[in-house]
């Protein structure tokens, strides 16, 4: 039986449930009008009765229970008015009751004092109502607990149960009704489930696509945003979208009343991440235990893992008691999903903190958790969650107790890189959107013929001379490497570019961590140092403040990052992408980069090793100049690229620098040998063999012989000047990137200095950055693809741009493209013939008729009017190129 003020028929007042709260109110929080045991009054809240087992009013007698029939409503139903109706004391008592108080203020005198005392959100304590089939009085309003009452001697020995006795548990007896305490919330013993694992967020390309079903084909966000605008020009469609965001608004406000853990601050700042159900429900799990209740749940391996779920970890780890987390792949298709996800069964205890709880990642089959003869998980405790996961409590996915004691010994001796890059002053961000920025880029075979290699020093300088920078992808580059295995596929023109900060950083030597990644991969944390001149693809995260800091630096942290110890802590912490949120996380050896030690010889010996690793083709010499200036002690003739002549030569250098590393973590030899095993190393077999001999022969010589003795150039200090810029871009009038570079030119990189932005010397140069400005006068004109886009130039001459920029003629380059001229050649003789015929033309009828690209008809057509053939009439998508006749 329910008590509901909510106009259901069965209140069901009976003696046998005078003690069965709660009061619903129309569905909000409990308002608390509980009928009490000793002087029930059957009250009608906004016009709605109490009805005792299904009759109004039945079988109320004075004697018994002393009820009086009462309207708050106003309306004359048992005799008393507005005006006759006071708050006796038994109502008081229940009012009280209801709100968790004691008993209610003097000052509550009147029914009007009462209500306005109800509807204050002072005194809104009691639990959240429920959905009524959800709202169990006896799970909920559990008799009340803590405080010990009499009934009448019922609790004497002997004393004998009656029908008005027998349900008043509590004993509440005329001397102690005035002292009831707060009900307390008994709760579910145990809730199980699988609670979806869904976004709580709005999917406006399947909105639209209700409409119009091209917008999920739209091939960039440009489009897709024109589509959706054409959608919503009509008024039905737009009034159905606002409809479907705010169910969404609507959700994220009963989100921030009722949970607490969905996001938390930590240093200032927000945690991010998208709404998960799975979130909402692993906290409202917790809400409904009672004291003693667990909790078990499959959910996503987010819940261990991801940023936003950090609330969440923090609820169950250190408010609750986590019993367990396995965490499986779904190889077997235990669920019908992407056989790469992972979920994770959880168990947790109301009761908390966690002390420890038992682990295990990387499960295939559900059999394992019902093995007799399993190998034990691991056990994690909370101490060592803490110092492992940071404020963010998430879980390192080891696989023995070995790589625990690793990473034990790893973290307790380092120190987040997140925290050295800033003190570094290196700041790692995205900065092109391979979708949404698609319209700045122009294909690579457009501009180069098949081939040729875009990130050759040679090729790179002629792109910039006609105003094009490449565009690197996670994919195309790897550890001390910028030519990995696939080529770019993009340029991009410097006016297309629109921001003058990325032209800013673009002509200094540049950090880049590679963002799509996998623990499985044969490498995971891949980094490189960029040249000057590219640009980076959303797969990459580069450094945006690579002029404010010295780029020796960037060399250091370059060999750590690049170290088997370093990568193994960051293979326990990623699954399919390393995010900063897992970057900033992982411990970098605090021995080697802190200000004390970073003069020292290790910190020289690993930033001249990065360099020497990094220096692969010329492109890379005026980087050797500013580190090492004109000093050249390698087995090969001077300044020849790569500095390092094989594998065998690189790995030397590398093993010594994983020694090194190693060493500087603390991990034994044993502890050494395990990390090694835990990589493929089939690029290069020996690397294990090489790095443990590195590392017997740094325990035999020591740190700082060992180091000297691996580094040509140990009596050479770091440059720990500001870097000047490397290259010189032709800019756009109003880029807002100016300044006076080192005015020499660079011997063997075929590029000069020019600056950007940046004032003074070529030594202890300081910064002086200017405030970005817009690359465009009239902004629009910059997310134009009508006539005024710069013109894509079809065939480069490279021989040409050699001979300006480079000492190294690029004949054969040029005698490769003799092909391509001819046909630029044909091209442009059709087109005047077309336009003789047509009088004018557009872009659109050069691409139908001669079969070109856009960027293709649009340097044809510019050509006619630079040689004064055509003139243009009209602007953007409609611009014509009008015939020039002798009347002209």
């Amino acid at each position: 039986m329910r008590c509901q003020v909510s106009g259901e028929d069965d209140a069901g007042l009976t003696p046998d449930t005078w003690n069965l709260t709660p009061t619903q109110v129309s569905g909000e929080d409990d308002a608390g009008l509980t009928p009490d045991p000793w002087n029930l009054t059957p009250t009608q809240v906004s016009g709605v009765r109490f009805q005792v087992s299904g009759e109004d009013d039945a079988g109320l007698t004075p004697d018994p229970w002393n009820l009086t029939p009462t309207q708050v409503s106003g309306k004359d139903d048992a005799g008393l008015t507005p005006d006759t109706w006071n708050l006796t004391p038994t109502l008081r008592r229940m009012l009280a009751r209801g709100l968790g108080l004691r008993e209610l203020p003097e000052a509550i005198k009147s029914y009007e004092d009462a209500l306005a005392l109800i509807l204050t959100p002072d005194t809104w304590n009691l639990t959240p109502a429920f959905p009524y089939d959800l709202a169990f009085p006896e799970v909920f309003y559990a008799q009340v607990s803590g405080v010990r009452f009499q009934v009448s001697g019922a609790d004497e020995p002997g004393a004998e149960l009656t029908p008005d006795t027998r349900p008043l548990t509590p004993g509440l007896t005329p001397d102690t009704r005035s002292l009831t305490p707060e009900l307390p919330r008994h709760g579910f013993d145990v809730v199980v489930g699988n609670p979806p694992w869904d976004r709580m967020l709005p999917a406006d390309k399947e909105f639209f696509a209700a409409y119009e079903f091209t917008v999920l084909d739209a091939p960039t966000k440009r489009e897709r945003e024109a589509i959706e605008r054409r959608i919503m020009s009509n008024p039905q469609a737009a009034a159905a979208h606002a409809e479907y965001i705010e169910e969404f608004r609507g959700v994220e406000r009963v989100l921030d009343r009722l949970y607490t853990y969905q996001v938390v601050e930590i240093d200032g700042e927000k945690t991010i991440g998208k709404q998960d159900a799975f979130r909402a429900f692993m906290e409202r799990n917790a809400q409904v235990l009672g004291p003693t209740g667990l909790t078990g749940v499959v959910v996503p391996s987010a819940f261990h893992a991801n940023e936003g779920a950090t609330g969440i970890r923090r609820l169950y780890f250190e408010q609750m008691a986590t019993r367990c987390c396995y965490s499986f792949e779904n190889r077997n298709k235990l669920f019908e999903i992407d056989s790469r996800f992972k979920f994770a069964p959880v168990v947790a205890a109301r009761q908390g903190p966690t002390t420890e709880f038992p682990c295990a990642f990387y499960l295939h089959d559900d059999a394992w958790l019902f093995e007799q003869q399993r190998q034990a998980p691991l056990r994690y405790s909370l101490d060592f969650v803490r110092r492992t996961g940071g404020e963010y409590l998430s879980l390192l996915e080891l696989r023995s107790p070995a790589d625990a004691e690793v990473a034990r010994i790893c973290f307790a001796n380092g120190v987040p890189f997140g925290q050295v890059c800033e003190q570094l002053g290196i700041r790692l961000g995205r900065e092109l959107h391979m979708t949404d920025d698609a319209w700045r880029f122009t294909p690579t075979s457009q501009v180069l013929p098949n081939g040729v290699d875009p990130r050759d020093p040679e090729v790179a300088a002629a792109l910039r001379e006609q105003g094009y920078l490449v565009l690197h992808e996670g994919k195309t580059f790897h550890q001390y490497t910028d030519m990995w295995e696939a080529r770019p596929q993009y340029l991009l023109h410097t006016q297309k570019i629109g921001r003058a900060t990325w032209l800013q950083s673009v002509v200094f030597w540049r950090l880049a961590l590679r963002k799509v990644a996998s623990s499985t991969n044969e490498r995971t944390f891949v980094t490189a140092l960029l040249p000057a001149g590219v640009l980076t693809g959303d797969s990459t995260f580069v450094d945006q403040e690579s002029s404010n800091h010295s780029t020796a630096y960037s060399l250091l942290l370059l060999s750590i990052c690049c170290s088997f110890s370093y990568d193994f802590v960051a293979r326990q912490m990623v699954s399919a992408n390393v995010n900063l949120f897992i970057a900033n996380r992982l411990p970098v050896p605090r021995a080697l980069l802190t200000p004390e030690t970073r003069h020292l010889t290790p910190a020289r010996f690993l930033a001249h090793s990065a360099l020497r690793l990094t220096c692969n083709h010329a492109g890379y010499a005026a980087l050797w100049r500013e580190q090492v200036g004109e000093a050249w002690r390698e087995e090969r003739a001077p300044f020849d690229w790569p500095v390092l002549k094989d594998d065998d030569a690189r790995w030397a250098v590398r093993a010594a620098i994983d020694a090194v590393v190693a060493e500087a973590y603390g991990l034994s030899r044993e502890q050494y040998a395990h990390v090694l095993s835990t990589f493929s190393h089939k690029s290069y077999p020996q690397a294990p063999e090489r790095c443990l001999a590195a590392f017997d022969e740094l325990k035999a010589l020591g740190l700082e012989a060992f180091t000297k003795q691996h580094d040509p150039y140990w009596d050479i200090p770091l440059n720990e000047n500001l870097p000047e810029p490397v290259i010189e871009l032709p800019l756009p009038e109003g880029s807002g990137v100016r300044g006076q570079g080192s005015g020499a030119e660079d011997q063997g990189s075929g590029v000069r200095g020019q600056g950007s932005g940046v004032q003074g010397g070529r030594r202890g140069r300081k910064a002086s950055v200017e405030e970005p400005t817009p690359l465009y006068a009239e902004p629009q004109l910059a997310l134009d693809l009508g006539e005024e886009s710069p013109p894509a130039q079809q065939v480069i001459d490279f021989a040409a741009a050699a001979e300006r920029v480079s000492p190294r003629p690029m004949r054969k380059a040029a005698e490769v493209r003799q092909g391509y001229r001819a046909d630029e050649a044909e091209r442009y003789e059709r087109v005047k013939a077309l336009l003789a015929e047509r009088a004018s033309l557009s872009s659109g009828e050069v691409q139908g008729s001669l079969e070109v690209d856009v960027a293709t008809a649009r340097a044809l057509l510019r050509r006619l009017v630079d040689e004064g053939l055509a003139r243009v009439e009209g602007e953007k998508r409609g611009t014509r190129y009008v015939g020039v006749t002798q009347a002209d």
